[in-house]
Order: structure tokens, then C-alpha cells, then sequence
């Protein structure tokens, strides 16, 4: 049986979606792989053939699964993240979108990737909860999370962004129904979109992974660091060195020039000079590009520091 595997994007995101597939395949050469590219209208068939080509580049299996958009046309995208389109709620209906006879799938963000085995997290024993997932850092120990979203924060809040999904749980109790459900009763009270609408419905059903499976390089900026309790800090430097899937979660991409220096943007790199889309890059301005770049040539240590005073570790 193969590993499943769900992601989404549409056609601006195709590229970067196309490196993390590149990472996946790169680290999973000994697993089977059954990946589910789903996606709207927009997905050119240039992206297409170009899945297709790193699909059997590897001996894997892609499937591109387009979306009618009118099953999403009505769902809210909040202004507080302002880089989230609508393909961000596709994993909600995947139930109806892969074949009925996928019982369990992995879901992975496009911003992130792959850089070990998906074998063991694949194994984990679902005993019956809808999903399993990874706690959302600084936002599972804000207070006012909970009070939107109507559930004690006894139960935590995860990140949306890497999932193990139990699709046959989800098919038994009609949990896309649910969810559609409680977009419309809590539409104008969603800043994290569809993560709100999962923890909203399943904060009671589901098994926390370790943080390998889901690294978010947020954590590791200095200003969301201070933000969390010393026990998690020690667990993020316990997990960081066993890093299987690392999530570069935030306004700030690897692609975008700003990130220069970020944690793990190295092993980004390598993984986009692999992949199908060697040149991409979000357009920037180019006098600032240039200015920035004589700077950190000129001034080395400089560069050091200002990348020190924003993070608290750069892998």
C-alpha cells in the first residue's frame, strides 16, 4: 500500500509546491508514494506535465486532482494572513475529492519540506481519532485563541499546516459536513481560516505528533521564542536534530529575498535548484535587492548581526 499524500495549490504556488514535492521524493526514494496534487483551475498545464515529469523522475505516482471553485467560492479568507488563498481550504474536502478507497493520507503545506522518511509518521496507530497533528507554538498559549473558537484550551491548539488524516474516521461521522457547518456559523471569526475551522471541529478527536513531523521556523524567531514557556523551548532543541518535515510557516517565505539567512534556508536552496522550478523567486525590488546585497558583501558581520537579532538559532 502507498504512503498517500495531499497537498494543494493553485498556479502561483505551483512552483514552490514543486520544491516540496522535490524534497519528498529526494528523502522517501525506498517508500511508495501516492501524491494528490489539488488544485483550482488556474494550474497551468505547464505545471501539470511538470508534476508529472518529477513524478516519474523518482518512480512515484502523481495524481492532479482539480477543484471546482464553486465549492469553496462562499468560504471566508481572513485579512490576517494575507499570503492565504482559497486552495488553503481543499484539505477539507478531501474526503470527496480522492478515491474512496484512500482511508488515511498525509497532508503537507506547500512551504515546507521533506527531509527524512514519512515511514514512521505514516505507522503511528490512529486508534480511532480523526487526525493527528503538532501544537501551534505561540498561538496555543494565547488565551483569546479559545474564546473564538468556543472549546476549552485544555485541549491545545495544532498546526493545520502538516497532518496525518484519518479520512475513513472523517467518511464514518461526516466530519466535512461539520466543518462546512461551522465555517458558517463562525465565518466572521476565523483569522486562521480552515486551521481554525479543524481545531474547531476536531480539538477533541485527534493525537499529537512530535515536532519533527512539523518544525515551524517561526518558533525560532526571536520574538515568538520569548513568547513560549521554557518546556517548550526544551523540546524544540530536543526535536530539532531529528527535523523530518520542517514548515517555514509566516509571511516570510525562503523565496522571498527577506528571508536571506533564515533558518534552514540553505537546505531550501538545495532543494529548489533540484526541482522542476530551479529559477523561482517571488519578483522583488530590485534596487533594494542590490542595495541589500552589496551590503551583506561589504559588510559581513553586519549581515551576521542582523540575522542574529532575528533569530534564535539559524540552522
Amino acid at each position: 500500500m502507498p504512503i498517500n499524500i495531499i497537498c494543494a495549490s493553485d498556479n502561483p504556488f505551483a512552483p514552490y509546491c514543486g520544491v516540496m514535492l522535490t524534497s519528498l521524493f529526494e528523502n522517501n526514494r525506498n517508500n511508495n508514494l501516492a501524491v494528490y496534487v489539488l488544485c483550482d483551475k488556474s494550474f497551468s498545464s505547464g505545471n501539470r506535465k511538470k508534476y508529472q515529469r518529477l513524478g516519474k523522475r523518482y518512480g512515484q505516482t502523481v495524481h492532479i486532482v482539480p477543484v471546482d471553485n464553486s465549492l469553496t467560492q462562499n468560504f471566508p479568507i481572513s485579512q490576517t494572513l494575507n499570503h492565504i488563498t482559497t486552495p488553503t481550504y481543499y484539505r477539507l474536502l478531501a474526503c470527496r475529492l480522492l478515491p474512496p478507497d484512500v482511508d488515511k493520507a498525509i497532508y503537507l503545506d506547500s512551504d515546507a519540506i521533506v527531509t527524512g522518511s514519512l515511514e514512521p509518521m505514516w505507522s503511528i496507530n490512529m486508534d480511532g481519532k480523526a487526525i493527528a497533528a503538532v501544537p501551534d507554538g505561540w498561538i496555543t498559549y494565547e488565551n483569546n485563541t479559545y474564546d473564538h473558537l468556543d472549546y476549552d484550551h485544555r485541549h491545545g491548539y495544532f498546526n493545520a499546516g502538516i497532518l496525518l488524516i484519518n479520512l475513513h474516521h472523517w467518511r464514518q461521522h461526516n466530519l466535512e459536513a461539520r466543518m462546512i457547518d461551522y465555517i458558517h456559523q463562525h465565518r466572521d471569526n476565523l483569522p486562521y481560516n480552515d486551521q481554525d475551522v479543524l481545531n474547531g471541529v476536531m480539538h477533541d478527536n485527534k493525537l499529537w505528533l512530535p515536532e519533527r513531523y512539523n518544525l515551524q521556523t517561526k518558533n525560532l524567531l526571536k520574538y515568538y521564542w520569548e513568547c513560549l514557556p521554557e518546556t517548550y523551548h526544551q523540546t524544540l532543541l530536543r526535536e530539532l536534530p531529528q527535523a523530518v518535515i520542517i514548515h517555514y510557516c509566516g509571511k516570510t517565505k525562503p523565496w522571498h529575498y527577506r528571508y536571506s539567512g533564515g533558518a534552514f534556508h540553505t537546505l531550501w536552496e538545495n532543494y529548489r535548484r533540484l526541482s522542476p522550478y530551479p529559477h523561482c523567486r517571488i519578483r522583488r525590488p530590485l534596487f533594494k535587492y542590490l542595495k541589500r546585497t552589496v551590503k551583506d558583501r561589504l559588510f559581513p558581520l553586519r549581515r551576521q548581526k542582523r540575522i542574529a537579532a532575528i533569530w534564535q538559532m539559524t540552522p
